[in-house]
């Protein structure tokens, strides 16, 4: 993973995702239920999020369960900006890599929305947040897994390394217990596969390749999308495939 290069892109796209990244904003309130249906209220004592981004998760939950002590992490220390309104002796905006940065101690939750496939290792970011969880702490998080974006990925040859839930599962039972684990997919549907190119650029999700394209690879990409892709009223789709998981330290 180039983090540099996933930081600039989606730094560029802060004030265009909130608008474009519909299905995001789905997955952010589902996940704000499942900390409601999941948790008791020690969960919300000092609660760390990984990838908060524009705060469509972040929010939700500071408003639903006001946390006694909150930190917001992002990669991209230009989001810090959109948290100005926020910031107080209980609600602090960390930047940096959550793989590499040091997290806050007796943490009572780690929550995570649409982050976790931007990770080197999903699974040593586990261990370090049973390290700096509390007995009986929560890890909660959703992720993407293998069909995420698949048309994307049949017209260029290039996926993130997604992991399957059963993958995940096994990673994490060891030190948590699962207490809940769902996946499903979203079919969004655009004019044509220039229109998806827009949407993942607005949304950040350029962010795996640094390649500029030519006139020939948009054309070869278009084509490629287009092919046994169109629907019945000529659109083409994009997918997602959201995966969710409620864990609790062992």
């Amino acid at each position: 993973m180039d983090k540099d290069l996933i930081r600039r892109r989606f730094a560029k796209a802060l004030t265009t995702y909130p608008g474009e990244a519909h299905v995001q904003q789905s997955i952010a309130r589902r996940t704000v239920q499942l900390v409601a249906d999941y948790t008791d209220a020690s969960a919300h004592r000092r609660v760390l999020e990984v990838g908060c981004g524009t705060g469509l998760f972040t929010r939700q939950y500071v408003t639903t369960f006001h946390p006694g002590e909150m930190w917001a992490n992002d990669l991209c220390p230009e989001a810090a900006g959109l948290y100005a309104d926020m910031e107080s002796p209980a609600f602090h905006f960390l930047p940096g890599d959550a793989e590499q940065i040091g997290l806050p101690d007796r943490l009572s939750m780690v929550v995570s929305c649409s982050t976790l496939q931007w990770f080197e290792s999903p699974e040593r970011f586990f261990g370090r947040c049973r390290a700096h969880l509390d007995d009986g702490g929560y890890l909660i998080f959703t992720t993407f897994g293998r069909r995420n974006m698949h048309e994307v990925s049949s017209a260029t040859g290039r996926s993130l390394p997604y992991r399957t839930a059963d993958e995940l599962r096994k990673a994490l039972e060891a030190a948590f217990e699962v207490t809940y684990c769902d996946e499903s997919e979203t079919t969004v549907a655009f004019d044509s596969p220039l229109d998806v190119l827009r949407h993942l650029k607005m949304t950040g999700v350029t962010a795996s390749g640094a390649q500029a394209w030519t006139r020939r690879d948009l054309a070869q990409f278009c084509r490629r999308y287009d092919g046994g892709r169109r629907t019945a009223d000529g659109r083409v789709t994009l997918t997602y495939h959201p995966i969710y998981f409620v864990t609790k330290k062992k």
